[in-house]
Protein backbone atom coordinates (compact mmCIF):
# COMPACT_ATOMS: atom_id res chain seq x y z
CA UNK A 1 0.00 0.00 0.00
CA UNK A 2 1.27 3.23 -0.82
CA UNK A 3 -0.57 6.59 1.07
CA UNK A 4 0.54 9.75 0.08
CA UNK A 5 -0.11 12.92 2.13
CA UNK A 6 0.16 16.81 1.11
CA UNK A 7 -1.12 20.37 2.14
CA UNK A 8 -4.55 21.00 0.10
CA UNK A 9 -2.08 24.22 -1.59
CA UNK A 10 0.50 22.18 -3.01
CA UNK A 11 0.82 21.79 -6.56
CA UNK A 12 3.80 20.29 -8.56
CA UNK A 13 5.05 21.14 -12.03
CA UNK A 14 7.71 17.84 -12.45
CA UNK A 15 10.01 17.00 -15.22
CA UNK A 16 10.81 14.02 -15.76
CA UNK A 17 13.67 13.97 -13.27
CA UNK A 18 11.73 14.69 -10.58
CA UNK A 19 9.32 11.93 -11.31
CA UNK A 20 12.35 9.40 -12.18
CA UNK A 21 13.88 10.00 -9.18
CA UNK A 22 10.45 9.65 -7.13
CA UNK A 23 9.88 6.87 -8.76
CA UNK A 24 12.76 4.83 -7.92
CA UNK A 25 12.62 6.41 -4.38
CA UNK A 26 8.90 4.65 -4.13
CA UNK A 27 10.94 1.34 -5.88
CA UNK A 28 13.43 1.21 -3.18
CA UNK A 29 11.12 1.20 -0.66
CA UNK A 30 8.77 -1.94 -2.00
CA UNK A 31 11.59 -3.97 -3.21
CA UNK A 32 13.43 -4.28 -0.05
CA UNK A 33 10.28 -5.15 1.93
CA UNK A 34 8.15 -8.16 1.82
CA UNK A 35 4.82 -6.47 2.97
CA UNK A 36 5.12 -3.03 1.41
CA UNK A 37 3.29 -0.42 3.07
CA UNK A 38 5.32 2.58 1.75
CA UNK A 39 4.42 6.67 2.60
CA UNK A 40 4.88 9.45 0.87
CA UNK A 41 4.57 12.94 2.48
CA UNK A 42 5.02 16.68 0.95
CA UNK A 43 5.91 19.76 2.70
CA UNK A 44 5.92 23.58 1.80
CA UNK A 45 7.43 26.60 2.32
CA UNK A 46 8.87 29.57 0.76
CA UNK A 47 11.93 28.44 0.40
CA UNK A 48 11.74 24.73 0.26
CA UNK A 49 10.16 21.66 -0.63
CA UNK A 50 10.21 18.92 1.49
CA UNK A 51 9.64 15.16 0.08
CA UNK A 52 9.34 12.28 2.73
CA UNK A 53 9.45 8.36 1.19
CA UNK A 54 9.02 5.69 4.15
CA UNK A 55 8.78 2.20 4.12
CA UNK A 56 8.30 -0.35 7.57
CA UNK A 57 11.05 -2.18 5.82
CA UNK A 58 14.42 -3.55 8.11
CA UNK A 59 15.72 -0.12 6.97
CA UNK A 60 18.92 0.41 5.10
CA UNK A 61 22.62 -0.65 6.78
CA UNK A 62 25.02 1.89 7.66
CA UNK A 63 27.21 0.40 5.49
CA UNK A 64 25.05 0.98 2.58
CA UNK A 65 24.15 4.58 2.90
CA UNK A 66 26.95 6.11 1.16
CA UNK A 67 25.09 7.80 -2.11
CA UNK A 68 28.00 8.74 -3.92
CA UNK A 69 28.46 5.82 -5.30
CA UNK A 70 26.05 3.03 -7.03
CA UNK A 71 25.64 0.06 -4.80
CA UNK A 72 27.06 -3.01 -5.70
CA UNK A 73 24.36 -5.49 -6.72
CA UNK A 74 21.36 -3.31 -5.73
CA UNK A 75 21.14 -1.27 -9.00
CA UNK A 76 21.47 2.57 -9.36
CA UNK A 77 18.10 3.61 -6.89
CA UNK A 78 18.96 5.88 -4.05
CA UNK A 79 22.19 6.81 -6.15
CA UNK A 80 19.94 7.77 -9.46
CA UNK A 81 17.74 9.94 -6.76
CA UNK A 82 20.40 11.90 -4.88
CA UNK A 83 22.02 12.56 -8.54
CA UNK A 84 18.70 14.01 -9.62
CA UNK A 85 17.82 15.97 -6.57
CA UNK A 86 21.32 17.08 -6.55
CA UNK A 87 20.55 18.51 -9.50
CA UNK A 88 18.03 20.65 -8.72
CA UNK A 89 20.40 22.40 -6.01
CA UNK A 90 19.03 19.46 -3.11
CA UNK A 91 20.06 16.76 -1.51
CA UNK A 92 18.85 14.03 -0.04
CA UNK A 93 19.25 11.95 3.30
CA UNK A 94 18.15 9.30 4.87
CA UNK A 95 15.98 8.92 8.29
CA UNK A 96 16.58 5.48 10.68
CA UNK A 97 13.73 4.94 13.07
CA UNK A 98 13.55 1.75 14.91
CA UNK A 99 11.63 0.01 11.74
CA UNK A 100 11.70 1.11 8.30
CA UNK A 101 13.76 3.62 6.79
CA UNK A 102 13.35 6.87 4.58
CA UNK A 103 14.33 8.92 2.51
CA UNK A 104 14.09 12.74 2.06
CA UNK A 105 14.57 14.84 -0.79
CA UNK A 106 14.95 18.17 -0.02
CA UNK A 107 14.33 20.69 -3.22
CA UNK A 108 14.31 24.66 -3.73
CA UNK A 109 10.99 25.46 -5.43
CA UNK A 110 11.65 26.74 -9.05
Amino acid sequence: MIRVSAPDSATAVADRRLVFALSNAIENAVDHNDQPSVEMSVETTDTAVEIRVADDGPGIPEQERDITQPQHGSGLGLWAVNWVVESFGGNLAFETPERGSGVVLWLRPQ
